[in-house]
């Protein structure tokens, strides 16, 4: 959550919503995160601060533990400004991930695989292509993996 946050501010021109032919500047970041529960997959959304401190990465295990067993909030049902799915836990290295509209990015994320040189994971973006195009998708990547660097 906070490397894709950091990718996306790199990045502004993606992080919009498309509506009435034109792209509208998000500021912030809420991520609907796709985590399956027992009737399904659930999309809580969660806010990822510019910053976080305190207690957030307790909140964020909070609110994750809560939909897995398909409890959600109501402060959480709504107002995603992107997406991430993780389907590492089918084994899976890379999946395409449907983009919900108005948001204008999905990232989908598969299983991190250990190599000798260290850990390993495939990512995926799905991207409104009135936003960007394959190489602004790519740039995207190229961020994300910068920023999951730094953040780890």
């Amino acid at each position: 959550l906070k490397a894709w946050h950091h990718a996306l501010t790199a990045m502004p021109y993606l992080h919009v919503f498309w509506e009435n032919d034109a792209a509208t500047e998000l500021t912030d970041v809420k991520v609907a995160v796709a985590i399956e529960a027992p009737y399904g997959f659930v999309t809580p959304v969660i806010t990822v601060p510019k910053n976080p401190v305190g207690d957030w990465d307790d909140e964020v295990t909070q609110i994750v533990e809560h939909a897995m067993i398909g409890k959600i909030s109501v402060a959480n049902l709504s107002g995603a400004t992107t997406s991430i799915t993780d389907l590492g836990d089918y084994d899976i290295l890379q999946a395409n991930v449907m983009l919900i509209a108005p948001q204008a990015t999905a990232l989908s994320i598969g299983s991190i695989k250990k190599t000798e040189n260290g850990l390993k994971l495939i990512a995926g973006l799905t991207m409104d292509h009135r936003v960007g195009d394959p190489g602004d998708a790519a740039k995207a990547l190229v961020q994300f993996e910068k920023s999951i660097n730094e953040v780890i």
